[in-house]
This record gives C-alpha cells, sequence and structure tokens, in this order.
C-alpha cells in the first residue's frame, strides 16, 4: 500500500506496471500529511492517469478535495466518513481488496475505462454519458478481455422464442402499466425487449396526463442482458449509434417524474441499469441487484454509468462492479438506489 505523496509523486501519464496488470493501487488516505499533500491544485490534475486509485479512509471524515482524488473508497464501520455519499463501509477491508484486485487482475483495461468513463459520466448530460458510455462499452467488446469471456462462455443453442412477445401494455384510467413477459428467460433484455420496451415509452410519452408502472411478470423483474446477444452484432458501429438513438434509459429518463419502477428477484445489469433512471424505484424484499459486466470484460451497457452514478456516486458504482457483490434492498435504501420498499 502506497502513501498518498508517493501515489501524486508518479503522477502525470504513469501505467502502473505492465498495461496487462491491475491498475489498481490502493493508498492509505487517513495518513497524517494528507492534507498538506492536497493543499496545491487540483487533486483531478495530479492524479495518476494510469492508476485506478483505491483510498483507504480512517475513522475521521477526509480533508476536503481528498473523495475527488479517488475512484474507490473505504470506510471502516463506524467511521465518521461512512456517510459520506460515494463511501463504501467495509467490515473487513482485507477481503473486499483481495476481491476488488481479483476483478481488476482479470479485467485490467475494463477496470481501467470504467474508472475513467465513471468520471465522465457524473458530471455529462445524460445523453452525452450514454454516448461515452456506448463508445467504451464497443470498444471493450472487441477486446481480448471480452473476447475470453466469450470462448469461456459461448452461446447456447436454445429453442427460439422470437414468436413470443416481450412487452405486455394496459392501460387503466391515467395508469400504463408495462409489463416485462419474457419470464421463461427471467426477463433477459434482449434486441426485441428494447423495442418492445421503446414502443411502451412512446405511448407513455404522447400520453402526459398517465402515469408509468413498469414491472417484470415471473420471478424476477430481469436477469440482465441476453448473454447469448453479447458480441453477435456484425457491424460495432452500427451497434454503437443503435445503442445511443434506441435508449430505454433514455426515454425512461425522459419521463422520469411519471414512471414507477416495481422491482423483484433478481435485477441484474441492464435490469437495474435502466430501471434506476425512474424517478421512483421500489423494491421488494427479495430483490437482490448485481453489476456484472467487468467480469465479463465489458462495463455497463445500458446506461448504468449515467443512472446508477447519478443515483449512488461514481465512486460505489466502481465498487459495486470491481467486488461482484450483490446488493439486497437494505444496502440499495441506505445508498438512494431505490427509494422504498413495495
Amino acid at each position: 500500500m502506497l502513501d498518498l505523496p508517493a501515489l501524486l509523486a508518479e503522477s502525470g501519464p504513469m501505467v502502473p506496471g505492465p498495461l496487462d496488470a491491475s491498475p489498481l493501487v490502493v493508498v492509505d488516505a487517513a495518513a497524517p500529511d494528507v492534507d498538506r499533500t492536497l493543499s496545491d491544485g487540483s487533486v483531478a490534475d495530479v492524479a495518476p492517469a494510469g492508476a485506478v486509485v483505491v483510498g483507504l479512509l480512517g475513522d475521521e471524515r477526509p480533508v476536503p478535495g481528498l473523495l475527488d482524488l479517488l475512484d474507490v473508497a473505504l470506510a471502516p464501520r463506524g467511521s465518521r466518513a461512512s456517510d459520506l455519499r460515494g463511501v463504501v463501509v467495509s467490515d473487513d477491508v482485507e477481503a473486499d481488496l483481495a476481491a476488488l484486485h481479483a476483478t481488476s487482475a482479470r479485467s485490467p483495461h475494463a477496470t481501467w475505462a470504467l474508472a475513467r468513463l465513471l468520471r465522465l459520466t457524473a458530471v455529462l448530460p445524460a445523453r452525452d454519458g450514454v454516448v461515452a458510455e456506448s463508445a467504451t462499452y464497443s470498444s471493450l467488446l472487441a477486446g481480448a478481455e471480452f473476447r475470453r469471456w466469450r470462448e469461456e462462455n459461448p452461446p447456447i443453442q436454445r429453442p427460439s422464442d422470437l414468436d413470443l412477445s416481450r412487452v405486455a401494455l394496459r392501460r387503466e384510467g391515467d395508469l400504463l402499466e408495462v409489463t416485462l413477459t419474457r419470464s421463461a428467460r427471467r426477463n433477459a433484455y434482449d434486441a426485441r425487449m428494447r423495442d418492445a420496451l421503446l414502443e411502451a415509452l412512446e405511448v407513455a410519452a404522447l400520453a402526459p396526463e398517465a402515469t408509468v408502472s413498469l414491472r417484470g411478470e415471473g420471478r424476477d423483474f430481469c436477469a440482465g442482458g441476453d448473454l447469448d446477444e453479447f458480441g453477435s452484432a456484425p457491424d460495432p458501429a452500427a451497434a454503437h449509434r443503435l445503442r445511443v438513438v434506441a435508449h430505454p434509459g433514455l426515454a425512461t429518463d425522459r419521463l422520469r417524474d411519471r414512471v414507477t419502477v416495481h422491482l423483484h428477484g433478481h435485477c441484474i445489469g441492464s435490469g437495474i441499469e435502466i430501471a434506476a433512471f425512474a424517478g421512483d424505484v421500489r423494491a421488494a424484499e427479495s430483490t437482490v441487484l448485481g453489476l456484472p459486466e467487468l467480469a465479463m470484460g465489458l462495463v455497463p451497457g445500458a446506461g448504468g454509468t449515467v443512472s446508477l452514478t447519478r443515483r449512488i456516486g461514481r465512486h460505489r458504482v466502481l465498487w459495486w462492479a470491481l467486488s461482484g457483490r450483490r446488493i439486497g434492498v437494505e444496502l440499495a435504501l441506505e445508498w438512494g438506489l431505490v427509494d422504498g420498499v413495495d
């Protein structure tokens, strides 16, 4: 573990080791000379560009500017820093660090890309953030980390369900009920569901007096993207453009004050990324949330670097993706990832 002055002394276009090595750098962010180290200039200007910086906070609140430098901020339970937006409370720092290191060692390029991307999406308007996210996602789809995951997890030959509906739409008075209906596949999000969901949200946009309720049929709200489709687009440039112009998350964002999403069961990847754009997100006690993309050599690609960052901050999004941890309702409520319990 480095101290902060040593890290900043190596600032600039520094790459910590070979490019295929983990970019994670752990620093003692509770060192007594941290305030002096940060006194000169903007922290963002001196952070090493090649590093993903994990800061271990102490029992006291961090000095001003420290969180700007860090990509992940861990604090022990009981720390006065634990209530700060973005800080992750740790009951076992060594175990947490081991999980972060394992993911970053497997997917160093995706880890670095996500850390850099989150700094952008934290400040960009939603559509610009989605453009940056999709461009990053597209580049990683062509990379060795995703290619290795795809080789380890080849598409499964299944009976086709292309003739089955993906979304049901029902209106009762001023309530428009939108239901994901691919329950046999745990509402796995595919291109047909994207298009059907966009059509339903377009109906809502044409009825400004209506409120929207979004639910999932079956045991899970949405267990994530359809893995059999990952990497299947024949033209990456066209896929990038399509992700931006046909984006259910952005459509939800435009209607956010009228949309309530009801989560239950597994809400993984795109299942929570799109939902988080809604103004009101409710979760059943059974809800389990996860971001699995880094282990696949990718970043969240359904708008999560925008929607989730807006709700819980970039530090927690990166920790969540790196840790591989599944989050329950209690922590989701504490962080503001969901707004209430159904």
